[in-house]
């Protein structure tokens, strides 16, 4: 039986806009420019839907300390919304928004927001006003915080479920936000559950015994927020196990998408048609599969769906052909014409692909090597170096020693900081090294 549901989300950013390389037409560019918003009525939507006792936001719910009248209005208009519904809001302000000195509005009745001079306790109370849980926090005083203000969150009791809302980079040399690491979080006693804010990317950063996590951004804003973001459910039964999943909350998904001109639907790429044609393959791929990749994705709702989104796609065309020359030399040109058809295409489907941008880093092909090794002494020579490495197992251990541990041969191994490294993974490298030879001796030789 659940005797505890909240809400946990951060990093809201109001006040900022999508960065967007290009202008946009008028319906368009006033979603985008709404966008941020509209992320954070989905946070409180949830909220009301899911019957939630409170909401947990871990700082920089505004993305500058001079908050603008537009973003503050709206935040107090979004609490007053769940104050109808009797559901608090728990806030500590994070480096980009700090505790101002004096707030521009009152602020709403159910909005609690914690103190930069010390760390704060709020009671959560049953209907028989029994304590259940304990929410501790504190705010950022101004863009830094060095303290490590985490040490002083600490319980009065450890019997009701704790929680401790922190804004941290959860980094212990970055002296700027709360300067910790994972461990320091895990050892502090009577906390059970770190409601984290600071990193844009959804992250569980400890399962359980406490649990850890960062809910991402809830609207990512460039090519440098791609990841999967949104507000954290969280169920708490009453033996305090916790249950929680990541509900999206973004109206727009950021994503670089490759198109390789050497891996075409049949082959090579031989003219701009094929390419055309390849970058259409791919955009169905993306409404048909939904490509957003997530570490946690076994995390995410269920309820999930691709179908009330679009995506911002920057195409990266990339790779080695014949067609490089041409993109390379008619490069403008060729963008502004594919970025015109696909925009025209694409925003007709159930799942609008905004293309923002075209980014071109191809090369020309390379001769065949081995026409290389029969015609030039200094090729022979690379390729009889490259085959020594091939053939001799004591040779590629010395090599990998010298590369480091990272890259030992243990396909079995679970630790995922380590690189597993077979034989087929080491003929690419091989490859790859040769490749970087020949172009480069070619390129100084012209």
């Amino acid at each position: 039986m659940i005797k505890l549901k909240f809400i946990h989300a951060a990093d809201i950013h109001l006040g900022s806009l999508l960065h967007l390389s290009t202008t946009v037409d008028d319906d368009l560019k006033k979603k985008f420019k709404e966008a941020i918003y509209n992320s954070f009525s989905k946070v409180v939507d949830l909220a009301i839907e899911n019957k939630v006792n409170f909401i947990l936001l871990a700082g920089d719910i505004y993305d500058q300390e001079a908050r603008s009248v537009k973003a503050n209005k709206f935040f107090n208009r979004e609490c007053e919304r769940l104050n109808e519904f009797n559901i608090d809001v728990y806030m500590v302000a994070g480096n980009h928004d700090p505790l101002p000195d004096r707030e521009a509005f009152d602020l709403p009745d159910n909005l609690y927001v914690f103190a930069s001079d010390k760390v704060e306790e709020y009671r959560i109370l049953s209907d028989n006003d029994q304590v259940i849980a304990r929410i501790l926090g504190q705010s950022y005083a101004s863009q830094a915080e060095s303290r490590e203000i985490y040490k002083d969150f600490i319980p009065q009791a450890n019997s009701t479920f704790n929680i401790g809302i922190l804004h941290t980079q959860l980094d212990p040399y970055n002296n700027s936000y709360v300067p910790c690491r994972k461990d320091d979080l895990i050892k502090q006693q009577g906390i059970d559950y770190w409601a984290l804010g600071h990193i844009h990317q959804f992250r569980i950063v400890n399962q359980n015994s406490p649990c850890i996590i960062y809910p991402g951004i809830p609207q990512g804003r460039d090519f440098g927020e791609q990841s999967l973001g949104g507000a954290v459910l969280v169920e708490v039964d009453h033996q305090n196990s916790i249950d929680y999943k990541l509900i999206p909350t973004a109206n727009f998904i950021w994503k670089r998408i490759e198109v390789k001109i050497d891996d075409g639907i049949e082959g090579p790429i031989e003219n701009l048609d094929d390419l055309k044609a390849l970058i259409f393959d791919q955009a169905a791929k993306l409404i048909k599969d939904d490509l957003i990749d997530s570490e946690d994705l076994e995390r995410v709702s269920a309820n999930y769906s691709n179908q009330s989104i679009a995506y911002i796609v920057q195409w990266l065309i990339v790779g080695r052909g014949t067609l490089s020359n041409i993109l390379t030399q008619q490069k403008e040109e060729i963008i502004e014409e594919l970025l015109i058809e696909l925009r025209a295409e694409l925003s007709k489907s159930h799942l609008v692909i905004w293309s923002d941008s075209i980014r071109i880093r191809t090369s020309p092909p390379l001769p065949d090597f081995e026409y290389l090794e029969k015609n030039d002494d200094f090729f022979a020579d690379i390729g009889e170096v490259i085959r020594e490495i091939e053939d001799k197992e004591d040779i590629q251990n010395k090599l990998i020693a010298e590369i480091g541990k990272i890259w030992t041969i243990d396909n079995m191994s679970n630790d995922p900081e380590k690189f597993s490294l077979d034989q087929d993974d080491f003929k690419a490298i091989l490859e790859g090294a040769r490749n970087l030879i020949v172009e480069e001796v070619l390129k100084r030789r012209d």
